[in-house]
């Protein structure tokens, strides 16, 4: 008797004795991610539980339906090396949108031109999880680079930023001796009391602040003057000058017993540029600029952005 007449008597015969179960089971089984792209696997038994070994020739449909309705895909037969019941095929590219766009797919597997009937393959084969794993993986290493470049933008930006900011600049400093201003005398006032220099850019030895990059700064001194000498009225001076010139001044005339003159601006400084704070006042005798006061300060603050 032909194989194919093997089959089909066998077939018959356990249609017969199993109630329609069919002659053999073809069922999707988990292997791993299949490296050569989509295939079916399966397993042959005979009714007796035998499992089937040699080479057959294997054909797989997919249906939308139990019986009837238009098949998916197909396979077409080839000869397929079944090993202790074991077997896989390479499907058409065809059948993956196809099985993916059903929502239940049926699967008839013919050996040697018996058909095993169909059965449901239920939820998608492993093979089609594993392709739909491979998409999502592609789609998770374009989210990575996308956020890795998302994160390189941002590492510009922060550089950009830190560039513009610049690095800190800021000093004050206070007075720590009583100092006698002349009349009529642009007098340089000593501060030596350091209180803090964030960017070491202000000298004590010479009360001088020299910035080392340019931009905007806030700068002020505040000098407490005092005569000691009720009802005098005279003239008194607070300056902060730049490489020499004033840039910034304080002026009062008025009763000088005691007072405080407070020069201050928001000037632009560059690199280098020397910054003092001097006193003046108009008396016909000499006034003091007094120590000790925490009013009595010289001081820079460099502005955000420039």
């Amino acid at each position: 008797m032909p194989k194919s007449a093997r089959w089909w008597a066998l077939g018959a015969a356990a249609l017969a004795g199993m109630g329609g179960a069919a002659l053999m089971g073809a069922r999707a089984w988990a292997a791993g991610v299949p490296s050569e792209g989509l295939r079916y696997s399966g397993v042959l038994e005979l009714p007796d539980g035998t499992a089937v070994t040699g080479t057959h020739a294997v054909y797989v449909v997919f249906w939308p339906a139990a019986s009837e309705g238009e098949l998916l895909c197909e396979t077409g037969s080839s000869d397929v090396e079944v090993t202790r019941g074991h077997f896989s095929l390479a499907l058409p590219e065809a059948c993956v949108g196809a099985i993916h766009s059903t929502p239940d797919v049926f699967v008839e597997v013919r050996v040697d031109a018996v058909s095993l009937g169909r059965a449901r393959i239920g939820a998608v084969p492993f093979a089609l999880e594993a392709a739909a794993a491979s998409r999502a993986s592609g789609e998770l290493e374009a989210r990575l680079a996308a956020a890795e470049g998302a994160t390189a933008t941002l590492e510009a930006r922060l550089a950009a930023l830190e560039a513009r900011l610049g690095t800190v600049s800021a000093f004050q400093a206070q007075q720590t001796e009583t100092q006698f201003i002349e009349s009529g005398v642009d007098t340089p006032v000593r501060f030596a009391g350091e209180a803090f220099d964030l960017g070491g850019e202000y000298d004590p030895a010479t009360s001088t602040f020299t910035p080392t990059q340019p931009g905007l700064y806030l700068l002020r001194c505040s000098i407490r003057y005092e005569n000691g000498v009720p009802g005098l009225v005279a003239w008194l001076s607070t300056a902060i000058r730049r490489n020499g010139a004033l840039v910034a001044r304080d002026a009062f005339y008025g009763d000088v017993w005691s007072a405080y003159r407070s020069a201050q601006g928001i000037v632009e400084l560059a690199a280098g540029d020397q910054v003092d704070c001097i006193a003046d006042q108009e008396l016909g005798q000499s006034s003091q600029a007094i120590a000790g006061d925490t009013a009595t300060v010289f001081e820079a603050f460099k502005l955000a952005g420039r």
